[in-house]
Order: C-alpha cells, then sequence, then structure tokens
C-alpha cells in the first residue's frame, strides 16, 4: 500500500516534470509529452535526495536542455555527442533514437 505523502511528491514531481516538457517541446504530441514527463519523474522519484541526484530547481534547466540536445542529436544526426556526459542527455539520446525507429517503421508501413 502507498502512503499518501508519497503519492502526493510522484504526482508534483510529474506536474512539474510535464510542464517542462511542455515548455521545451511545445509542439510534441501530448502522449510523448506524458510518457517524457513520466521518464523523467520517476528518474527524481528514485533520486530524491538532492545531493544525490543533482536535481535542484538550477540544475533542472540544465538537465532538459541535455536531455532536449540528446533527442535533437539521435533524431536529427544520429550520433552522439561523445563530449556529453551528462545523464539526462543519454536518457535524451536513446529515446530519439526509439523515436526515431518507431517513425521511420510507422512510415513504411504507409
Amino acid at each position: 500500500m502507498s502512503h499518501p505523502v508519497n503519492d502526493e511528491i510522484k504526482e508534483n514531481l510529474y506536474e512539474e516534470a510535464i510542464e517542462e516538457v511542455a515548455d521545451a517541446f511545445p509542439s510534441l504530441p501530448s502522449g510523448l509529452a506524458g510518457d517524457i514527463a513520466m521518464m523523467i519523474a520517476k528518474d527524481r522519484w528514485h533520486n530524491i535526495d538532492e545531493e544525490q541526484s543533482g536535481y535542484s530547481p538550477i540544475n533542472k534547466h540544465k538537465a532538459l536542455k541535455a536531455f532536449k540536445d540528446g533527442v535533437s542529436d539521435a533524431c536529427l544526426s544520429g550520433t552522439r555527442d561523445d563530449e556529453q556526459s551528462h545523464y539526462y542527455y543519454k536518457l535524451g539520446y536513446d529515446f530519439g533514437i526509439t523515436l526515431y525507429c518507431n517513425m521511420t517503421m510507422e512510415s513504411d508501413d504507409e
């Protein structure tokens, strides 16, 4: 059984993440935005200790930028920037490759 305080924290993490994703990717379909926000919220939940995760109001903007850079590199160039070591860059790159593969499979089916 889940504790009500934990449920509230999880919901707040998700709502914060969905806002950030919507600001960063305004034209992204809501389903994909929700998926990205869920990944971010889960990661923040598992790393709730700020010192361990590096998550803070200042760092969340860097994290989202790194995630966007990873998605862009995956979808537009298909190559990972070896100089990028940020966790969210890698997460974004993996998500972008998955997204790109799904999009190409759908276009092949048409």
